[in-house]
């Protein structure tokens, strides 16, 4: 069953789950698998692995197909959700080098929670002013700063003199997630 409403900050969130990483990345490994498969590569109960690869699913990071009486996932992203196929890209990449689940989980967080998504695209036309940027997306001045810091904290953003400005991410996720941001009208 497809949501009606994904979002890139619950997209986030899911990601930034040790446990939904390792099934992801054993997807990445198999290709297509079957729910029981994908649960003991992953070293977890099969319940468990359905509820994380039906929330994969809804967020169009995985898709799933009906053989016979078993679900075969795919690592395969939803078209209807444009950006998707980079973030799945970017996370096949992730997975292939083995990316550090902590340095995954750093560039998803920055994005797991709308307030910080709305930050990060009003900053897409340039550096704005404190004060400016609070007007512009409607977060309160303490919640800004709280927002801010954490976006600093992994690379997104800098605070310069009286001024915030975003930064050219580094690695591959965190520049799928920023670009997500761009193209995510209506999926905040």
């Amino acid at each position: 069953m497809e949501r009606l409403h994904p979002t890139l900050w619950h997209m986030c969130r899911l990601l930034a789950n040790a446990k939904r990483w390792r099934l992801l990345c054993a997807l990445f490994e198999r290709g297509a698998a079957n729910t029981g498969s994908l649960a003991e590569q992953a070293g977890m109960s099969r319940p468990v692995a359905s509820l994380y690869l039906h929330a994969l699913e809804s967020e169009g990071l995985i898709a799933s197909e009906r053989q016979g009486r078993f679900v075969v996932y795919a690592p395969r992203s939803n078209p209807k959700i444009p950006y998707a196929a980079p973030v799945v890209a970017a996370l096949r990449d992730c997975c292939g080098e083995k990316v550090a689940f902590a340095s995954v989980s750093k560039a998803a967080t920055a994005f797991t929670h709308p307030r910080r998504i709305r930050i990060v695209k009003a900053l897409g036309p340039g550096p704005l002013e404190a004060a400016v940027l609070s007007a512009r997306t409607q977060v309160s001045p303490q919640a800004l700063y709280r927002h801010l810091d954490k976006l600093a904290k992994r690379g997104i953003v800098v605070h310069d003199g009286g001024t915030i400005r975003l930064l050219e991410p580094t690695g591959g996720l965190a520049k799928a997630l920023v670009a997500a941001v761009f193209v995510s009208e209506g999926y905040v």
